[in-house]
């Protein structure tokens, strides 16, 4: 009988052991996936941090190539208006220098 019971004992100490051995492995891969998880979302976070950083600079780099056509858009539309402000004054100064042959021509006569 006290064998009986002591092989019943081993068994339900045997069956303890067994389920807090489950349990822990169960509190273990628990902890693994919850770690895995964070691991993914920080991963996920650092990815979408580096997307919005390459979105800004394209962005600065859209903007600054955008001044730099407008700047040179100024440029060409300077240089066009000292172009045509030039052509202006040598036909006046063509006009005036006909007008003085003209007139030379008309007193000699």
């Amino acid at each position: 009988k006290a064998k009986e019971e002591e092989a019943e004992a081993k068994m339900k100490t045997d069956a303890s052991l067994a389920a807090r051995l489950a349990e822990a492995r169960e509190k273990a891969e628990s902890e693994r996936r919850e770690v895995e998880r964070r691991e993914a979302e920080r991963k996920e976070a650092e990815r979408q941090e580096e997307r919005r950083q390459q979105a800004e600079r394209r962005e600065v780099e859209r903007q600054e190539a955008e001044r730099a056509a407008a700047a040179q858009r100024e440029v060409e539309a300077q240089r066009k208006e000292a172009e045509a402000a030039e052509a202006v004054r040598r036909t006046e100064e063509a006009e005036a220098a006909r007008r003085r042959e003209e007139a030379a021509r008309r007193r000699d006569e």
